[in-house]
Parts: C-alpha cells; sequence; structure tokens
C-alpha cells in the first residue's frame, strides 16, 4: 500500500520557520487501524499528523473532509495548527475558498484567501476556566529560573481534553526565563473535565495595536511559549492560542476582539497566529462575557512531498 503526503510549516510563509505538520491522504478504499494511524504519526514524529479521508462527492463547491489528528501517543479532537495546514492546502489545491473538516470535536468550518494565502477556522469551543488554578509557589517549583511568579495562574480548557495553563509574564525576557524541561504542572481539574493533557502556556501581553476591523478596540498583541513535559516546547500551538485568546476576551466590554500571537522565536521557529473572539451576553454572575465565535487565523507553505509505503 503507498499513501501520499506532504509536510507543510503551519502559521509561517517561510520553510522551516512555523510548526511542521504532516498530512496524509487517503484514497478512497483504504482503511487504517488507529494502531497503524498511531504508528506512522510516531514515525513522522511531528507534532501532530493529520489523516485525510476523500470529501463528500456532492461537496464539490463547498468540500467537507472527515480528518484524524494524532500526536506521537494519542489521538486528538482537534488541534489548531493541523486544522489550518490542512485548510491551507486542501482549499489552495483545489482553488476552493470554503470547506468544512469534521473532526472528533465537531464541525469546523474554513475560508481561504488565495491572495494573502491564509486560512480562518471557526474552532470548537467549550470554554470551562477550572476551580483549581496553579499556585506561585508550584509555578516556582516547576520553573525556578523566573524572577517573578504570578499568585495565581488559571487552568482553562477549549474543549474537553484540552486543558492550558495560563501563566502571565511581565516581559519578553522574563519570558525568555521559562526552560523547556520539567515535569507538567499537578493541578486538580474539574471533575468531568479531567481527561487528555495539560500544557504550561507562557504569555507576556505587548502594547495594543491599531484598531482592527473588529469592535474590541485595537489587536491585542501577545508573545507566547508553549511547554509540555513529554514534547518540550511547541513552536506554534493553535488551541492554547485560541484558549488564552478567549480568557483574556471574557474580560471585555463585548464586540469582536481581535489577537495577534507571536509564539517558537526562542526556537528560531518564528509563528505567527490571529484570533478573533466574538463576545455574546454576560454570564449571569460571573462578570464575564460568553465566547460565541472563535476564529483562528494563519498561513502555512510546504516543505515535503512523497508517497508513504505500508
Amino acid at each position: 500500500m503507498s499513501l501520499s503526503y506532504v509536510t507543510v510549516d503551519v502559521f509561517t510563509t517561510t520553510k522551516f520557520a512555523g510548526n511542521p505538520l504532516a498530512i496524509i491522504h487517503l484514497p478512497p478504499a483504504v482503511t487504517l487501524t488507529q494502531a497503524q494511524k498511531q504508528q506512522i504519526a510516531k514515525e513522522f514524529n511531528y507534532a501532530e499528523t493529520v489523516f485525510v479521508y476523500p470529501p463528500d462527492p456532492d461537496s464539490s463547491n463547498h468540500p467537507t473532509w472527515l480528518v484524524n489528528i494524532f500526536t506521537t501517543t494519542a489521538e486528538l479532537p482537534f488541534a489548531g495548527h493541523p486544522v489550518i495546514g490542512t485548510a491551507c492546502t486542501l482549499l489552495s489545491s483545489k482553488a476552493l475558498t470554503q470547506g468544512t473538516l469534521l473532526t472528533k470535536a465537531g464541525p469546523i468550518s474554513l475560508t481561504y484567501n488565495a491572495q494573502t494565502r491564509r486560512a480562518q477556522a471557526s474552532i470548537p469551543h467549550d470554554i470551562h476556566i477550572h476551580a483549581a488554578s496553579l499556585s506561585d509557589r508550584a509555578l516556582a517549583t516547576l520553573q525556578p529560573t523566573l524572577s517573578r511568579y504570578p499568585q495565581t495562574s488559571p487552568l482553562v480548557s477549549i474543549v474537553r481534553g484540552m486543558t492550558f495553563v495560563l501563566v502571565g509574564l511581565d516581559s519578553e525576557s522574563e519570558l525568555a526565563r521559562v526552560h523547556t524541561t520539567g515535569s507538567d504542572a499537578a493541578v486538580a481539574r474539574d471533575e468531568g473535565w479531567d481527561e487528555g493533557f495539560v500544557g504550561m502556556y507562557f504569555y507576556v501581553c505587548l502594547p495594543v495595536a491599531a484598531a482592527g476591523d473588529g469592535d474590541g478596540g485595537g489587536v491585542r498583541r501577545i508573545r507566547t511559549r508553549m511547554i509540555q513535559s513529554d514534547v518540550g516546547e511547541c513552536p506554534a500551538t493553535g488551541s492554547a492560542a485560541c484558549a488564552l485568546a478567549a480568557y483574556l476576551a471574557m474580560r471585555e466590554p463585548g464586540g469582536v476582539v481581535e489577537f495577534d500571537i507571536v509564539q517558537g522565536v526562542e526556537m528560531g521557529r518564528r509563528s505567527d497566529i490571529s484570533v478573533q473572539v466574538r463576545l455574546g451576553p454576560v454570564l449571569g454572575q460571573m462578570e464575564k462575557r460568553k465566547v460565541e465565535e472563535i476564529r483562528l487565523g494563519g498561513s502555512s507553505v510546504q516543505v515535503m512531498e512523497g508517497s508513504l509505503r505500508l
């Protein structure tokens, strides 16, 4: 059996920057087992590998593709950089502007601009802020090189199984102090939300840029680093970027809040991630607004193509 594949670098237009992704195209008559998909993902050894099934033949103008997303150890309900990389690859190859990916987390509507070579995806979300948070003492144990520790760092899930400790730091120089080894944060997740992984997402809020197209009064600029003990540092994490943007936007007055997030600088793989959060009404006594929609945006560039022989 021979399967065609491409690799792309995501959240960049420059080869060998951004976050690498492998995309495996499955012919109509081919069925792979979970074990086979996991083996292939391990072989590529990227943060994620995507398996794309043939589109619905009755949806040529707005095709729908079923996709499976695997890390080297498990399948994910969805992930940001695989969605953007796959969207750019599939839609640009067919000169299309719209499509849909069917993920385990639900359908993801896509748009693609051929002139800017950027895709946008309406990201599945069920924002949950956990009761527990990471204390400054616990963070000091995990990151002893930092010079200052926030008193608490919230634990936020964008969907079940994808949870992040959001650690706000004071400056980019402080962000550079973050080290990439050590244990994951041992924080108790709420009942029913204690599945999947927990990543450490460090961020620094920069001065707000000029007003954008949304209603949020200008683009929020953020520098980030994502650390997970079993994989080390990740150059671009779309799901974490969406979780952070949603968490910060929920305290805004309303409308659409835009974020430009730069990640991967310390790795030499700069990634440029855009997130738009559309807000709804205030949630009861929480003094936070409901997140109506999250749109993740970015580019990708193809690096390799070939055949995978099984």
